[in-house]
């Protein structure tokens, strides 16, 4: 992933909340690639929404955080898998 991200990406995050589910979907992924690639940055820019009084930005945010743990299994699996 290329470091471009990381320039919008305080617009990212307060788009978490878009009201249209496709677009949603392509923000989390991108999102997503930007915690696996930049973890800290990702971090930082997304906690405070976890920790928002708003419900719906919390669970959204929460929601990518959620994924982003089980992904980095996803990514290993193959390489752990018995043959």
């Amino acid at each position: 992933m290329r470091s471009q991200w990381l320039t919008v990406l305080p617009q990212l995050v307060s788009r978490i909340l878009h009201s249209n589910d496709q677009l949603f979907e392509v923000l989390e992924h991108i999102l997503l690639k930007v915690l696996e690639s930049y973890p800290h940055h990702g971090f930082w820019a997304m906690a405070s929404g976890a920790k928002s009084n708003t419900s719906r930005r919390s669970k959204r945010n929460l929601r990518v955080f959620q994924k982003a743990k089980v992904r980095p299994l996803e990514l290993l699996r193959p390489l752990i898998a018995p043959t």
